[in-house]
């Protein structure tokens, strides 16, 4: 009986090469049957080779067409699982494409030394810069969060917008509110950052570089939170907070204050060089004189007694000396 050709599948090489490979297993197996089927025509039950050579091409057409089928919907899950993918890439990335598009305007406000300023946001909130600070700012703010970078010393009163929280930047710690009043004290010469709350509730994420995770601390009022930017945990303690604000009112407080930090603030507001011996270095300094608007003079005279010893003016200088400390 005369077999029919096998017709050619139609797809890709690697079908076509299948197909050929099968065709080539049926007609061996066909030649094998040859002698069986001259025995089964005598006794009246030839074997169909047509039929069954049909049935076995159908069977392959039909296990090519599901391949395919799997191929295709693979192929179509791939495609939306690539387009979820982007779309959440984009939405997470959202802000850095609208600023690539849109470069957002920044502003940067400073207060020099012996100065201090008032700033005022759209949103309405206020920050008062103290002496040697700067923040940075955009010029409007995103849908998403008021993000603002600070160096120095500011006391902020934020507006309460409950969907648009505030983030203040200073160093590598962050301070979150939503809206409340508080001061934050980050000058890059004194290693560590302190956060103090006058009212309201903060969060303040901190990193903690021996897990190399971040801590979050919620401070309220009349509380502090001290981060040393050597690694350390940030610690909080009770305090007086209003005493925080005093420079805003340009009072002059030390309670318990190291010299040397003292030293500093004395620095920044009346824009002068100040030094100390190394024998009054480790000395605290507590006022209770009304340095209130004071002048320079009085403020160099307070602390010169308090340690007793002397103040020196030389080359455009002072230098402060004295015994120790009590």
């Amino acid at each position: 009986m005369e077999r029919k050709p096998l017709k050619p599948v139609a797809g890709k090489s690697s079908d076509k090469k299948r197909s050929a490979f099968l065709e080539g297993l049926i007609t061996k197996y066909f030649d094998r049957r040859s002698d069986s089927d001259n025995a089964d025509v005598a006794e009246g039950t030839a074997f169909d080779k047509v039929h069954v050579y049909d049935k076995v091409l159908q069977g392959i057409r039909e296990k090519e067409n599901k391949i395919r089928r799997r191929v295709y919907i693979l192929r179509v899950a791939a495609s939306i699982l690539m387009i979820f993918s982007l779309a959440s890439v984009l939405y997470l990335k959202k802000n850095e494409i609208e600023n690539w598009l849109s470069p957002v305007k920044m502003v940067e406000t400073r207060a020099a030394k012996g100065q201090t300023l008032l700033v005022k946001l759209e949103d309405g909130s206020r920050i008062w810069l103290n002496s040697d600070s700067k923040i940075s700012y955009p010029e409007h703010f995103n849908n998403e969060k008021r993000e603002i970078s600070l160096t120095g010393e500011a006391y902020f009163e934020v507006v309460h917008l409950e969907k648009k929280p505030f983030v203040v930047e200073s160093g590598a710690v962050k301070t979150v509110v939503l809206g409340t009043t508080f001061n934050i004290r980050a000058y890059p010469g004194n290693r560590k950052v302190e956060v103090t709350v006058l009212s309201g509730k903060v969060a303040v994420i901190t990193p903690d570089r021996m897990k190399e995770i971040s801590n979050t601390v919620y401070v309220t009022p009349n509380r502090r939170v001290t981060y040393a930017t050597d690694g350390l945990q940030a610690v909080t303690a009770p305090v007086k907070a209003k005493e925080s604000i005093s420079w805003k009112e340009g009072k002059m407080l030390f309670s318990n204050t190291p010299i040397v930090q003292a030293i500093e603030e004395v620095e920044r507001k009346y824009n002068v060089r100040l030094s100390c011996s190394d024998r009054i270095r480790e000395c605290t300094i507590t006022t209770t004189a009304d340095l209130n608007n004071e002048g320079l003079d009085k403020v160099l005279k307070v602390m010169a007694t308090t340690v007793n010893g002397t103040v020196s003016y030389e080359n455009g200088a002072y230098h402060l000396d004295g015994k120790g400390c009590e």
